[in-house]
């Protein structure tokens, strides 16, 4: 047996006899309507699992009150529309209830006050209406963005204390204390239903997860008024060598996964990694981040065993949401993964439609051998060297062969193509001379056409990088909008539409992506700054751009693009570039060059750069 605290709806149809006498047929047909087309996909959304169904109701557990709660209002609200156009004594109305208590698993049965105490509370709900319990009632009502109106206490039957009730305004429907059709139907003995791959809900942390929640959001909680999460690298606690790629790359996935979630506010995997070697506390990760919750892990891999631990914190408060353990096999992860992104989004007060939660898993796979093999190229790549870029392909290669709709690991491969070509890394890759580098690129194209089929945001951003060199800058600002659209929260594609709308001339709206670029992604790279500084240096805002352009050189002296703004800002402000200049001359840049990289649009934004690097004293030509 086990003992565990959860959150229940307990929905039963107003009338059901009643209906079923004048028009069985039809009603029959409206109820699995109902059931395919709004229930089950509202429980799919809240990440709840029906216990048990009668023939005119269910039960169904979640991961936590919040998320039950939305969920009930959702099908309320969802089957009032639907019967619209029906009569009004036709209509097919539900009860719920919804209540948060102790429940005890017993070979898959649920028992105990949880179970009966729902069943009990449900008969008590307005028609169309949802009637809570106190302790529910304690939990939401400072997150929950609703009208509660008080039942009173009221004695249950077969429950010793009196409970409280509270009932949810929806609509306008709901406020009613007192309802017409008692039914008391689901207070037998449910069944639950085994889960696929044993992954338990460990729900005891959840009954936290809302109470933890501070009653006002902190001014760096929200971002556009989306709610704001970091997940920090997860640590590697296995004793076998080369076992540190899972982790990584685990970590990387879960935070593309809830990237691609619009109502979340994700801080970028660079950001998170700087703290890799850190034991910062969560406070500390947050004040300095931006960022209020803050997931956080570790990993035991050994053969073909796994063992994970996740922890939520409320990075405000420094105070544990939940956490999660997984204990299993290796080809299991994926499901549990998918568990966590879920777990994440059901424990935050953030509410996303059926459309939106399924593309958390855009472009991934269900193939446990491929996102192993994807994830062993990850970290690979990450090396970054063209040795170790050489050394992904293959894994990447063993992962699309096992899964042809891989789109994230396409992407990656057509990234590693590209990059080598960037580098000029064609030997490591099979390419002795200068000519055949161009095959490097000619295979990037190729692989992006296999990504797009499942597109991704790498593969928008890829392509955007292409069109850049390719001097199609419209199609670029397209690219990085298709990425955008993928994952909202990817900082990378801020930047990169930033970069397009500069050479496009769209500089004030360039200015601001490249300053969103910069708050998703605290620890930003020099990069980010260059074009920060090249932007200000385009509205000729050059005391600005020589303060950013100033940071950007002591952050990457290396940097030929900051090399370049600092000079012609400098220039038009008439202070010294003695210093400057003596490195352009070094590393033999002219302004023909420049040009090659800096494919403006508009003839004026060139000339202006252009007239500033000559009057600094940069050589035309060779």
């Amino acid at each position: 047996m086990e003992r565990r605290i959860t959150a229940i709806i307990a929905a039963d149809i107003v009338g059901f006899s009643r209906l079923i006498e004048r028009d069985e047929v039809g009603v029959l047909h409206r109820q699995k309507t109902i059931t395919k087309s709004i229930i089950k996909p509202a429980l799919n959304l809240h990440h709840g699992r029906v216990i048990k169904t009668t023939g005119d109701g269910f039960l169904a557990e979640f991961p936590s009150v919040f998320a039950a709660a939305n969920c009930a209002i959702e099908l309320q609200k969802t089957i009032l529309n639907s019967q619209a156009q029906i009569a009004e004594g036709d209509q097919i109305s539900y009860r719920m209830a919804v209540h948060i208590g102790d429940v005890v698993a017993d070979e898959g049965d649920l028992l105990g006050d949880g179970v009966n105490v729902v069943s009990r509370l449900e008969a008590l709900a307005a028609p169309g209406g949802i009637v809570v319990s106190d302790v529910a009632y304690k939990l939401l009502q400072k997150q929950l963005p609703v009208r509660f109106v008080s039942g009173g206490k009221k004695q249950l039957k077969n429950i010793l204390e009196p409970v409280e009730i509270y009932h949810i305004s929806v609509d306008g429907v709901g406020d009613a204390n007192v309802a017409d059709e008692p039914s008391g139907k689901l207070s037998r003995r449910l069944r639950l239903g085994v889960y696929a791959l044993g992954l338990g809900l460990l729900l005891v942390g959840t009954w936290f997860a809302v109470t933890s929640f501070p009653n006002r959001q902190t001014e760096n909680d929200l971002y556009n008024g989306r709610t704001s999460i970091v997940v920090m690298p997860f640590s590697d606690t296995g004793s076998l060598q080369g076992q540190d790629y899972f982790a990584d790359g685990l970590t990387h996935d879960i935070t593309t996964d809830l990237s691609q979630l619009p109502e979340l506010f994700v801080i970028s995997r660079a950001s998170a990694y700087s703290y890799k070697s850190t034991s910062a506390e969560p406070r500390q990760i947050s004040q300095d981040l931006g960022v209020r919750f803050i997931l956080s892990g570790n990993v035991r891999k050994v053969e073909d065993t796994i063992r994970i631990n996740l922890t939520l914190v409320d990075g405000t408060t420094g105070g544990e949401i939940w956490a999660e353990r997984f204990d299993g096999e290796t080809e299991n992860v994926l499901a549990f993964q998918d568990r966590v992104v879920n777990r994440v989004v059901s424990s935050l007060p953030v509410e996303l439609d059926v459309q939106q939660v399924a593309r958390s898993e855009i472009g991934g796979t269900k193939n446990p051998l491929s996102f192993d093999a994807y994830l062993q190229a990850l970290h690979l790549y990450d090396t970054g060297t063209a040795q170790s870029f050489a050394e992904a392909v293959p894994y990447l290669e063993v992962a699309t062969k096992l899964d042809p709709d891989y789109g994230r690991a396409y992407a990656l491969l057509a990234l590693i193509y590209f990059e080598a070509w960037q580098n000029y890394w064609q030997a490591e890759f099979g390419y002795q001379t200068e000519l055949e580098r161009r095959f490097l690129k000619r295979s990037s194209e190729e692989t992006l056409e296999l990504a797009k089929q499942n597109p991704t945001a790498l593969a928008y951003l890829v392509t955007a990088q292409i069109m850049r060199v390719d001097g199609q800058t419209n199609e670029m600002f397209q690219q990085a909008v298709n990425a955008l659209e993928v994952e909202p929260n990817s900082a990378d594609a801020l930047y990169t539409r930033a970069l397009a709308r500069l050479l496009n001339g769209e500089t004030n709206a360039a200015l601001t992506d490249i300053e969103k670029a910069i708050a998703a992604n605290r620890i930003y790279p020099t990069y980010y700054l260059t074009l920060k500084g090249g932007i200000l240096f385009s509205l000729e805002r050059y005391e600005e751009a020589a303060s950013v352009l100033e940071v950007a050189r002591s952050r990457e002296p290396s940097s030929r693009d900051a090399l370049m703004f600092n000079v012609a800002t400098l220039s038009m402000l008439g202070r010294s570039v003695e210093a400057e200049m003596r490195e352009i001359w070094r590393l033999g840049e002219r302004i023909h060059i420049y040009k090659t990289r800096w494919r403006f649009k508009n003839d004026s934004d060139w000339d202006r750069l252009a007239d500033a690097l000559r009057s600094a004293g940069v050589s035309e030509d060779y």
